[in-house]
C-alpha cells in the first residue's frame, strides 16, 4: 500500500504526520506539482512558510462569499464526518492531535494517556472512510443537521 501522508506542525510546534485519503492526496499532489509552488506549499507574499492561517483563511472565506466560517469549524466537520462513518472516538481524537485521547464525548471522556495508542493502519483506515458515501438513511438525516451558529450556542 502506498503511503499518503502530510507532515505539519501542531499548534504546540511539534511535528505531526497524518495519513491522507486518496482524494486529499490527489489535491495536494496537484498543488505540489504546480510549477509556481516552491519549497513550501503554503507561503506568505515573500515566499516564506506561513506561521498562522487565520488571516489567509479569512481572506479566502470572504473571496468565496462564505459567511461565518472559522478553521475550527472545519475540525468539527472532519470529526463529525468520521463519527458518522463509525470511526471510534479514540481514533478521531488521535487524528485531531489531542494530547489526551478521548474515549467518548462529554464530561469525563478523556482517558489516562499512555495506556493505549492509535495504530497507523487504524488512522489510515479512518481517513479512508471519508471516501465512502453515507448509507442512504444516514445521508438523509445529515441534511437535517443544525447550522454552525446553533452548534456554537450548544457548545
Amino acid at each position: 500500500m502506498k503511503k499518503r501522508i502530510i507532515q505539519a506542525k501542531g499548534k504546540d510546534g511539534k511535528p505531526r504526520v497524518l495519513p491522507l485519503n486518496r482524494t486529499a492526496h490527489d489535491v495536494f499532489k496537484i498543488l505540489v506539482e504546480d510549477s509556481t509552488t516552491g519549497e513550501w506549499l503554503f507561503t506568505n507574499r515573500d515566499g516564506e512558510p506561513i506561521k498562522a492561517i487565520r488571516k489567509g483563511f479569512s481572506d479566502a472565506r470572504v473571496r468565496a462569499n462564505i459567511e461565518d466560517l472559522r478553521p475550527y469549524d472545519l475540525r468539527h466537520t472532519f470529526a463529525t464526518r468520521l463519527l458518522e462513518r463509525g470511526v471510534h472516538h479514540f481514533l478521531i481524537s488521535a487524528l485531531l492531535g489531542h494530547s489526551t485521547p478521548m474515549t467518548g464525548f462529554g464530561h469525563g471522556s478523556r482517558m489516562t494517556p499512555g495506556y493505549a495508542h492509535a495504530t497507523w493502519d487504524a488512522l489510515v483506515t479512518a481517513v479512508e472512510t471519508l471516501e465512502q458515501d453515507l448509507p442512504l438513511k444516514e445521508a438523509a438525516s445529515a441534511g437535517d443537521l443544525p447550522r454552525v451558529e446553533q452548534l456554537r450556542k450548544a457548545g
